[in-house]
């Protein structure tokens, strides 16, 4: 199972959404259509000392080099994006709206042009836009799905701007360069050159392209934190915060907890059970939560919403509950003391300030356990609201539930096949990915994906009677056992001897990362501890013979161990898997390949019963 698909992170800024749209359109486009040069320019208006609005003007010349074609050209835009010019020869630009989900409403609207390539001809594109919220333009993503000969992008800052705003270069390649200098009228002109740019795309495992992209960051927004928490909070403070209906239900979801941590426990559980989560980012309400009162009675809300209400019922228990704000990691590229901005922060969660601890709660992990944090907000930078000031702290790096996968069977030998029982219990994200996935399922659906889960990753192994084992959605751990598993062909026979695999590393998603196409590394993997523990009863007649030597895995990624046993008329196997959460440069990937198929390769070993004759 690949562990990425069950993680769902909403990248909440507008050139990323803009960006894996324009991916997903061209998916199946090879490199016949080239952009030959692209020039794009950004220019800060100014008003009373700070931006007012940001023009955007574009020019990008395409050619289709084999055959004719097209090349989709498109701008986004809304509420607070206007277009203001689009042209292409021989082309109408086409407007509608465009939301990426059912779920996610972000008032969002497509300007979009498919213009026709002729082999060998060139067609320019135009487009001229106008950012009417400025302290949304924080950086600008220097890629595009097409190869592109020529590129210059310009940030241009008027003078009366210079002292404050700035630009930053962020994972530029080799063959791109930033300069500065002034223009005629004083203006500080930051362009960046490249050439020779290959094509990015959307790959499998691959780091999200909010860090992995070349980017310019914007700076200069807000003069430091307590400015930009100033500017955050003002949204919040502008809706209601409880009613009479959120009081009540404080009361009754925490009626019979004995303890703080309970009531916390509590309110967490029934926000996450009964508030459905739905990602709204239309205009303002990118940043204005829904109040307590409104959340509760829609059933719905994104994370500003699941978080203040969150916040009101722990406050209706007596106890200190506030806002935070946090960037999910692995999606922010900045933190919002070194950039205060809001491309340092994509989320939004609440925490419970206790006499000894800060319990952090995310109110969107539907199916989480109690205490969980997501592996997403482990060592987040986050801001703490803490009235006209704010506290600047860091989530911690574990959670209260270990994220833990357990394997174990008691396996016989029937002819040249291995019977018997297994089982997989899941702890903290991996329980909780386990959950959230079994739960939208319904009837064989449910079936085929217990089925896999036990039997991953063998071909030949099947499971009859599988159940799930959910002691409650608040619960810690959960379990996915079959007690009618058959392996076929795991025994062979050679003369008087039995040759058998127990093959105990069975870590879901251990596998080699496809290479064909590849183009970009892999993001870090997750975190996680792997057991194992096999008891395999020795055949009637057979002692062993030889039993495979203790392996030790140690490298970047993994530490681990497998080991074998007599213990009376059973050999046990143990083995043991920890993640180490680093990522894969490209260059990397091949070694990072032999290392999985070598773990594979030590799990296979075989152990060698043999028949004797009793005298």
């Amino acid at each position: 199972m690949d562990r990425s698909l069950l993680h769902h992170e909403i990248l909440k800024r507008y050139a990323i959404f803009a960006f894996l749209l324009l991916t997903a359109l061209i998916a199946y486009a090879d490199d016949n259509v080239v952009a030959l040069e692209e020039c794009i320019e950004y220019t800060l208006q100014e008003e009373n000392g700070k931006i007012s609005a940001v023009k955007k003007n574009s020019e990008t010349t395409y050619t289709a080099l084999r055959a004719d074609d097209a090349v989709i050209a498109f701008e986004m835009f809304g509420d607070h994006v206007s277009i203001d010019k689009a042209s292409a020869p021989g082309v109408k630009p086409y407007y509608r709206s465009w939301e990426p989900e059912d779920l996610f409403h972000t008032g969002s609207r497509i300007c979009i042009m498919n213009v026709p390539l002729s082999a060998g001809k060139q067609a320019k594109v135009s487009f001229a836009s106008t950012i009417k919220w400025p302290e949304q333009f924080c950086g600008v993503y220097l890629c595009s799905p097409y190869f592109t000969k020529m590129s210059t992008v310009k940030v241009v800052v008027p003078k009366s701007l210079a002292s404050r705003y700035g630009v930053s270069p962020y994972n530029l390649p080799d063959n791109m360069r930033l300069e500065s200098s002034t223009g005629k009228n004083g203006e500080t002109v930051y362009t960046v050159f490249a050439e020779e740019r290959k094509p990015i795309k959307s790959e499998p495992h691959a780091p999200s392209l909010a860090i992995d992209a070349p980017q310019l960051i914007i700076t200069g927004h807000f003069p430091d934190t307590e400015a930009i928490y100033t500017y955050m909070k003002g949204f919040a403070d502008a809706v209601a915060q409880s009613s009479a209906e959120v009081e009540a239900l404080a009361a009754r979801i925490t009626d019979g907890c004995a303890s703080s941590l309970a009531k916390i426990d509590s309110v967490a559980a029934w926000v996450r059970r009964n508030i459905r989560y739905v990602a709204i980012e239309n205009g303002e309400y990118a940043l204005r939560p829904s109040s307590p009162a409104e959340v509760l009675e829609r059933r719905y809300g994104d994370c500003k919403g699941s978080a203040n209400l969150i916040k009101a019922l722990l406050r209706h228990c007596g106890i200190d509950a506030r806002l935070v704000w946090t960037g999910t990691v692995g999606d922010v590229t900045t933190d919002w003391v070194s950039n205060p901005s809001l491309m340092s922060g994509n989320h939004q969660i609440a925490c419970a300030i206790l006499p000894d601890t800060t319990i952090y709660l995310d109110g969107t992990v539907a199916y989480a356990p109690d205490g969980f944090i997501p592996e997403s907000l482990r060592g987040a930078k986050v801001i703490i609201e803490d009235g006209d000031n704010c506290i600047v702290s860091e989530i911690p790096h574990t959670s209260r539930n270990a994220d833990g996968e357990a394997f174990n069977a008691r396996l016989a030998v029937e002819g040249n096949d291995l019977v018997g029982m297994i089982s997989r219990t899941f702890t903290g994200s991996e329980r909780t990915e386990v959950v959230a996935t079994y739960s939208r399922l319904d009837g064989a659906d449910r079936l085929t994906f217990r089925e896999r889960m036990l039997t991953y990753p063998k071909k030949n192994l099947s499971a009859d009677n599988t159940e799930l084992l959910l002691d409650g959605f608040s619960s810690p751990e959960c379990t996915i056992r079959s007690e009618k598993v058959v392996d076929r062909q795991a025994v062979r026979k050679v003369g008087d001897k039995l040759y058998i695999g127990l093959q105990p590393i069975r870590m879901l998603g251990l596998e080699p990362v496809a290479m064909r196409d590849r183009t970009r590394g892999m993001a870090p993997l997750s975190s996680s501890n792997y057991s194992a523990e096999i008891h395999l009863a020795i055949p009637e007649g057979y002692a062993v013979e030889r039993l495979p030597e203790v392996a030790v895995i140690d490298n970047e990624w993994y530490k681990g161990r497998v080991e074998y046993a007599v213990d009376g008329d059973e050999v046990i196997c143990r083995g043991s898997l920890s993640v180490i959460p680093e990522g894969v440069p490209f260059e990397r990937l091949d070694e990072y390949n032999d290392i999985v198929k070598n773990i594979n390769r030590i799990s296979n070993n075989q152990i060698i019963v043999r028949h004797y004759e009793e005298k």
